[in-house]
């Protein structure tokens, strides 16, 4: 499945927070410097649905705030969770 979120960089934290312009809003705390807050949230997608970072990947938006990330719903071991993303 794919998850389109719009990602806010240089937060306090790391968290969900709501939405923005119609996509799921996703504030992390890393800086948008050497890929980092893109790794931050694949990090955070992994962690919620419980899968391994592998199976969490930016498809579109690498350097602009709205993202697409893939997400292989096979590994994932809270599947519950993914409706979180979409």
């Amino acid at each position: 499945m794919t998850a389109t979120l719009y990602i806010q960089p240089g937060a306090k934290k790391t968290e969900l927070a709501g939405e923005y312009n119609g996509y799921r809003k996703l504030r992390v705390k890393a800086l948008p410097i050497d890929n980092a807050a893109n790794e931050a949230a694949i990090c955070f997608i992994a962690q919620a649905l419980d899968a391994p970072k592998s199976a969490i990947s930016l498809i579109k938006g690498e350097k602009g705030r709205l993202k697409t990330f893939f997400i292989d719903e096979r590994y994932a071991k809270n599947p519950q969770a993914i409706a979180n993303f979409s």
